[in-house]
């Protein structure tokens, strides 16, 4: 690059800044996005670009960023730090209740997708991606006024965002049309697809369904590689960006969001279990390594094993996700161990403590699978038509042991 390109990416960079220090996000996208095209494997705009999709909620977009530095930079701690906050249990299982919500939306069941978002932004209020779904319930069920203020709050996150500028100056949505605009929304954001157009930037379903990033570098770059038949660092000092430059940048980005960041009370399903956190408050950390212990031992079919750490986490009723989490596989450590009436207490008492959660389901399913066991189909049909109730669209209801249980006579 010449002298005078490296200055204009510079000045590109510390206007991106600018502008997530003035909370626009997509202005600085835009300006990263451009300074890519000129340095393609410039790891610090990567990983600019990869806090910018995170606080827009588009996930897998900023993986796949965070993914690629540490291709070209393995040693990038930024990237690697940011990956491993990805991998947390806290944040799997806030994701999942996430995508929760969305489909809730997709089967038009706006209400509990509201709730369920609100309490995702209870553990999390920092991407844009929840005001946006969140604006999109209220407007369906005629909550108008509720939808406005929930856009204009997620603008205080991302000022010039074209989707939620669009929904407010819409003043002729009703209720036909927020229905349509929120079925193709909460797809568009599911697919991590944003109402802008990006042109250098995407993602790209393998053979093997594993999400990489393509089209970061603009066609002409690609045939100009093809053509030296390597993709190489364009010099050591853009590979290897100082210690200090990543934490002035990775500063900008922590004061506009929480990035990946949860509440210790990250459950959102049980808000009077917030009384108990407290109590275990210098428990956190050996929750977390009982926790850790017993899904290991799960995961390797050492039932003995994850029984006893994952009971551990139960007993300290502390009302985190650890605390949820743990039940749920303490109640499949039963299952799966063939000791059902353990199974049943725990799924139950699952089922109680963490309604409208991400493994409601499941828990709703296997216990109508122990009653079937032990020959109580009365009961097991009564569990099953609470989660078709519940859950119209889960997998479960596909089974063959479902569609028994449903069509049996008594």
């Amino acid at each position: 690059m010449q002298g005078n390109e490296i200055r204009q990416v510079e000045t590109m960079v510390e206007k991106a800044l600018a502008k997530m220090h003035d909370h626009d996000i997509s202005g600085a996208l835009e300006e990263l996005l451009q300074a890519a095209e000129m340095e393609p494997e410039n790891v610090r705009i990567i990983n600019l670009i990869g806090s910018g999709y995170l606080i827009l909620g588009e996930f897998d977009r900023a993986r796949a960023c965070w993914e690629m530095v540490l291709r070209i930079d393995e040693g990038n701690t930024d990237a690697s730090n940011r990956l491993e906050a990805c991998t947390a249990p806290a944040f799997q299982s806030w994701l999942k209740r996430y995508h929760n919500a969305m489909t809730k939306m997709d089967s038009r069941n706006y209400k509990l997708a509201a709730e369920l978002l609100r309490q995702l932004m209870e553990e999390n209020d920092g991407f844009v991606s929840l005001y946006e779904l969140l604006g999109l319930c209220y407007l369906a069920i005629s909550e108008v006024e509720m939808a406005k203020k929930v856009w204009q709050k997620g603008l205080q996150l991302d000022r010039t965002n074209k989707a939620l500028l669009s929904y407010l100056e819409d003043r002729k949505s009703n209720q036909t049309i927020a229905r349509e605009q929120i079925i193709t929304s909460s797809r568009q954001v599911a697919a991590t697809s944003n109402k802008r157009s990006f042109r250098y930037y995407g993602l790209v379903l393998g053979a093997a369904g594993v999400l990489c990033l393509a089209l970061l570098i603009p066609t002409s770059h690609f045939i100009t590689q093809k053509q030296g038949n390597a993709l190489k660092p364009s010099t050591t000092q853009e590979k290897n960006i100082s210690s200090e430059q990543q934490e002035n940048d990775s500063s900008n980005v922590m004061a506009v969001t929480k990035g990946l960041s949860f509440s210790s009370n990250a459950s959102g399903e049980n808000t009077s279990a917030s009384s108990n956190s407290k109590k275990n408050e210098q428990s956190n950390l050996p929750e977390e390594i009982y926790y850790n212990k017993g899904l290991a031992a799960y995961l390797k079919a050492d039932w003995e094993q994850a029984s006893a750490n994952l009971k551990e986490v139960v007993n300290m009723q502390s009302g985190s996700y650890l605390n949820r989490e743990a039940l749920y596989y303490l109640a499949r450590t039963k299952y799966l161990s063939g000791n059902l009436d353990e199974a049943k207490k725990y799924y139950l008492r699952y089922l109680k403590e963490f309604p409208a959660s991400n493994y409601y389901d499941d828990s709703l399913y296997y216990l109508g699978c122990i009653y079937h066991c032990s020959g109580d189909d009365k009961e097991a049909r009564k569990v099953f038509k609470q989660l078709e109730q519940i859950e119209p669209d889960s997998g479960y209801l596909s089974t063959s042991l479902f569609k028994e249980v449903m069509n049996s006579h008594f």
